[in-house]
C-alpha cells in the first residue's frame, strides 16, 4: 500500500447536501488517483491521548461607535471622489461614467469598495486616451482611494500610528516638477489627513480596545515569556505588518508571515525569509508570528500553545487547520471576531461536519462503485485538460508578429516597443532597448535573490510616475530589466483599438522573441 497524501480536512468545495459532499472527496480521490481513504478508527482513544487538541474560545470584538480616524479617512475619501466625479466631463469612457455613478459610499472599508475601484482602474487603463492628463489624473485618484480603503481595515483591527506607518509606505504620489494641479491637491490632501490622524494619536481617542484583549490573552495564557509560541491570523499583508508592528512595541519578539506572490513593498515574502522565520519560531527566537492564509496549512511548530484568529476566518477547510497549528498539549485556539464574522464561522462548523459524513458515507461505499465513480471523473477532468491544452496551444499559434508597444499602467508613458522585448527560459521577459534606462528608476532590492542562473538585485519603477515595473536581474553576468505584464497595457499599433491588460504574458497575442547570445553581447556593450 502506498499514501500518497495526508490532510486533516480534505474540504467539500461548494456542496451544501452530503450528496454533494460525497461528489466533492470523490473528485479529490480521482485527481490523486485514489479509491481508499484511511481514518483513525480503531486507536482513535489512542491518538486522541497523544495528538492534543486546543481548547477553543471565542470573544466578540468591540465596534467602535465613535471613531476619529474612520470619518478623518472618510472626510478625505469623498473630496477625491468629487475630483473623480467632476473628472467625468474630460474623460469619453462609457465604463468608466457608469462606474462612476455607482461608488459603493455605505462602507468604504469594504472588499466591495476595493472591487470597485479595481474596475475603475482596467476602464481606465484600456483607453486609447490613457496617457492623456484627465485619464492620468483620474487614475491617480483612484489609486490613493484603494490606499485609503486598505487603510480603513488597517484602521478597523490597529492604532493610528498603524495606519500612519501603511500611509506613508503605500501612498505613492507623483512629486516634484511631475506634478499636475491635481498632484497638488492630492498631496495637500494626505498632508491634511496625517496632521488629523497625528492629533488624534495624541488623543484619548486614539485607543483600540480591541487590542487589550489580544494583551490579556497573551498574558494570561503563559506564566513564562520563553514558554510562548503563538500565531495570529489576519485577513491582509497591511494588516499582519501592522499587527507585528504593535505586538513588537509590546516587548513581544514577533514577525509578520506573508505569501511569497506578491512584490516586497506590499508585504511580500521570498522563500528563504519565510523559512528563516519559521526557523526563529521553532528555536525560540520569536514568541510569535502574524500570518496571512498561507500559514493557515504546512507550519508544524511542535512548541505552538496559542492560536488567535483576529476578525477573519476563511472557509471550512481554514477553519480546521488553523486550530490544528497548535501543537503543544493545553494549547488553546482563540476566535476574536465582530458578529457578522461569527456568522461565517458557525456556517463552517456546519460545513465540517458536512465533510466528516462525507467521509463516512465515502468509506461505506462498494469498492466497484468507488473504482466506477473515480474512473468516471478521472475521463472527465483529462478531457478537460486535453481541452486546456488545445486553447494554450491554439493561443500560441494565433500570436501574431506584429508592432505592439507597453505603455505605464498608471500613467500611460510609453515604455518599450515589442522589439525591444526578449524571453529568458520561457517565463523571464527582459528588456534589449538601450533607451529604457532614461524611462526608468531602480532601486537596490533589500535582499538579492537567486534562483536558477538568474539574480535579482533591483526593483524598477517608472521615471515620470513611480509605479511598480518590475525587476533588474543579472543573467549570464549581463543586466536586464525583467518586466511585470500587470504593470502595463499593450498597444496593438496596427489597430486603433484600445490599450489591453493581460495577467499572463501567454495572453498577449503578439510574439517575443527567444533571448539570444547576441541580444546579451549587445546588452553588455550599452
Amino acid at each position: 500500500m502506498r499514501i500518497l497524501g495526508l490532510t486533516a480536512s480534505i474540504g467539500v468545495a461548494k456542496a451544501t447536501t452530503c450528496k454533494e459532499a460525497v461528489e466533492s472527496v470523490l473528485t479529490v480521490c480521482a485527481n490523486m488517483d485514489v479509491t481508499h481513504i484511511s481514518t483513525v478508527e480503531k486507536f482513535k482513544e489512542e491518538y486522541e491521548e497523544i495528538v492534543p487538541v486546543p481548547e477553543t474560545h471565542s470573544e466578540i470584538l468591540h465596534e467602535r461607535i465613535h471613531d476619529p480616524v474612520k470619518n478623518a479617512i472618510n472626510q478625505e475619501m469623498v473630496k477625491v471622489e468629487e475630483m473623480l466625479e467632476e473628472s467625468e466631463v474630460m474623460i469619453d469612457n462609457k465604463q468608466f461614467q457608469k462606474l462612476i455613478l455607482k461608488i459603493p459610499t455605505k462602507d468604504r472599508a469594504s472588499q466591495e469598495y476595493h472591487q470597485w475601484s479595481v474596475l475603475l482602474q482596467k476602464s481606465l487603463q484600456e483607453s486609447l486616451s490613457c496617457e492623456s492628463p484627465p485619464y492620468r489624473e483620474a487614475l491617480t485618484c483612484n489609486n490613493l482611494l484603494k490606499s485609503l480603503n486598505r487603510a480603513l481595515e488597517v484602521n478597523e483591527l490597529l492604532r493610528p500610528q498603524d495606519v500612519l506607518s501603511f500611509l506613508f509606505n503605500d501612498v505613492k504620489l507623483p512629486q516634484g516638477d511631475k506634478q499636475t494641479d491635481m498632484d497638488k491637491q492630492l498631496n495637500q490632501l494626505c498632508l491634511d489627513l496625517r496632521k488629523k490622524l497625528l492629533k488624534i494619536r495624541r488623543s484619548a481617542d486614539s485607543k483600540n480596545p480591541n487590542l487589550e484583549k489580544i494583551l490579556n490573552i497573551l498574558k494570561q495564557h503563559s506564566d513564562r515569556r520563553d514558554e510562548l509560541r503563538f500565531i495570529v491570523f489576519v485577513r491582509t499583508r497591511a494588516a499582519a505588518m501592522a499587527m507585528s508592528d504593535f505586538l513588537r512595541d509590546s516587548e513581544y519578539k514577533c514577525s509578520h508571515f506573508t505569501g511569497a506572490g506578491p512584490k516586497e513593498e506590499e508585504g511580500g515574502m521570498t522563500q528563504i525569509d519565510q523559512d528563516r522565520i519559521i526557523r526563529q519560531l521553532r528555536n525560540g527566537d520569536l514568541d510569535g508570528i502574524v500570518s496571512t492564509s498561507v500559514g493557515e496549512e504546512g507550519i508544524d511548530i511542535p512548541d505552538c500553545n496559542l492560536i488567535l484568529r483576529y476578525d477573519h476566518v476563511g472557509n471550512e477547510i481554514s477553519t480546521v487547520q488553523t486550530k490544528g497549528r497548535s501543537r503543544k498539549r493545553g494549547g488553546k485556539s482563540f476566535l476574536l471576531a465582530k458578529r457578522k464574522i461569527f456568522q461565517r464561522e458557525t456556517i463552517n462548523i456546519e460545513r465540517a461536519k458536512l465533510m466528516r459524513d462525507a467521509v463516512r458515507h465515502f468509506k461505506a461505499m462498494p469498492l466497484e462503485e468507488k473504482m466506477a465513480k473515480v474512473q468516471e471523473i478521472q475521463k472527465k477532468v483529462l478531457g478537460q485538460e486535453r481541452m486546456k491544452e488545445m486553447i494554450l496551444q491554439d493561443k500560441i499559434s494565433k500570436k501574431k508578429k506584429a508592432a505592439f508597444e507597453l505603455r505605464c499602467g498608471r500613467c500611460g508613458k510609453q515604455a518599450v516597443e515589442g522589439d525591444y522585448i526578449r524571453c529568458i527560459n520561457g517565463q523571464h521577459h527582459v528588456i534589449t532597448d538601450p533607451q529604457f534606462i532614461h524611462r526608468m528608476d531602480a532601486e537596490p532590492a533589500s535582499k538579492v535573490k537567486k534562483f536558477d542562473d538568474i539574480t535579482i538585485d533591483a526593483k524598477m519603477k517608472c521615471k515620470k510616475c513611480s509605479f511598480y515595473w518590475g525587476e533588474m536581474l543579472i543573467y549570464q553576468t549581463v543586466h536586464f530589466p525583467v518586466i511585470k505584464i500587470t504593470s502595463f497595457v499593450v498597444i496593438d499599433c496596427s489597430k486603433k483599438t484600445p490599450p489591453k491588460q493581460y495577467k499572463k504574458w501567454i495572453d498577449v497575442p503578439f510574439t517575443v522573441s527567444v533571448l539570444t547570445d547576441e541580444d546579451c553581447h549587445q546588452q553588455a556593450g550599452n
